[in-house]
């Protein structure tokens, strides 16, 4: 299930907040449970203008994911793999040119527990730009978290808002999915150490944890010792490396069965357009002397068999080879 918005109420400030979100564990839509949540903060931590007409709806299932990069190994990906939440609400943003003192209401979720959190006001820089009797409203900032230990962290934003010229924007609504592609307006964040840039390989830029018109890709390898099922949901983008989410092995190792659907237990990492593929599965508790599974060099291509497995270590190195028996590839 989507973060479950408890209830909305009306509040001065520009802004309308809700209750503190719930989550459940369903792992279909990126979600883990509540209690790892808990650093989030409330309709507090909105900072702006009660005179802004425009707005940012953050509803249930405003929760994004890091994407996949494909310059980073398997390795890299796992330490950057982080979630993104808006709390959910009515966010007032301005829609006028101009610079704002800004910050959103939105938590941040590492696998290494640090869960940089918003740390003093944050600022956008608003760019209203006009074609063909609409406008186009960018947003473009940055709010300063801080992390547990300590560390700074910026978290960019981009987003846009579009409406008839002359008027206040339409709101946009964050619910998880892709930027709305027919009418332009959506919103990208990303996060990144305070010593590097946005474009650094350990900057998480975050994306759709699943959207409904992603392909469900099955991929099943079987190998000497076991057999594994990679479920890989994939956009459709003949331009960019198309969006995408890893979302469950199923499989047996030397006889002990797994089932791994928990988002930062799962790692891939894209060939360009996907044409290969590489998955990383760390179990939930270690077979033997492995913490999971590494399969590389998945071809995309019906026929062939191009994997090479490895059970790995905790920190995703590599430990045995396993010879591959058999390959194979469905879109559902």
């Amino acid at each position: 299930m989507w973060l479950m918005v408890a209830g909305l109420v009306g509040c001065p400030g520009g802004k309308e907040s809700v209750e503190q979100d719930d989550t459940s564990g369903d792992t279909d839509s990126g979600t883990v449970p509540s209690e790892v949540w808990a650093h989030c903060p409330g309709a507090e931590a909105w900072a702006g203008d009660g005179t802004w007409q425009g707005r940012v709806e953050a509803g249930p299932g405003a929760l994004y994911c890091s994407a996949s990069n494909d310059a980073r190994t398997l390795p890299q990906e796992l330490a950057v793999k982080a979630q993104l939440r808006v709390i959910g609400g009515a966010w007032g943003v301005p829609d006028l040119a101009g610079e704002y003192a800004l910050s959103l209401p939105l938590c941040t979720l590492r696998a290494d527990g640090g869960n940089p959190a918003i740390s003093g006001a944050g600022a956008t820089a608003v760019s209203p730009a006009s074609f063909g009797g609409v406008t186009y409203t960018y947003l473009e900032g940055s709010q300063p978290m801080l992390d547990s230990a300590g560390a700074g962290w910026t978290l960019d934003h981009t987003m846009i808002l579009v409406g008839p010229e002359g008027s206040v924007p339409e709101p946009l609504v964050l619910d998880g999915r892709e930027s709305d592609a027919e009418t332009g307006s959506g919103a990208v964040f990303t996060l990144y150490r305070d010593s590097g840039t946005a474009f650094d390989l350990d900057a998480a830029t975050f994306g759709p944890c699943m959207d409904p018109t992603w392909a469900e890709n099955l991929h099943t390898v079987a190998f000497d010792g076991g057999e594994i099922a990679l479920t890989l949901l994939l956009g459709d983008d003949v331009v960019i490396t198309s969006p995408g989410n890893f979302v469950q092995a199923t499989g047996t190792l030397d006889g002990t069965a797994f089932e791994v659907s928990d988002f930062f237990r799962l790692v891939y990492r894209p060939g360009h357009h996907h044409l290969t593929r590489h998955f990383a599965v760390l179990f939930d508790a270690p077979v033997g002397e492995a913490c999971g599974l590494l399969i590389e060099e998945v071809d995309a291509q019906q026929g062939t068999t191009t994997a090479v497995v490895h059970t790995a270590d905790c920190a995703l190195n590599p430990l045995d080879a396993r010879a591959v028996q058999a390959e194979g590839w469905e879109i559902r």
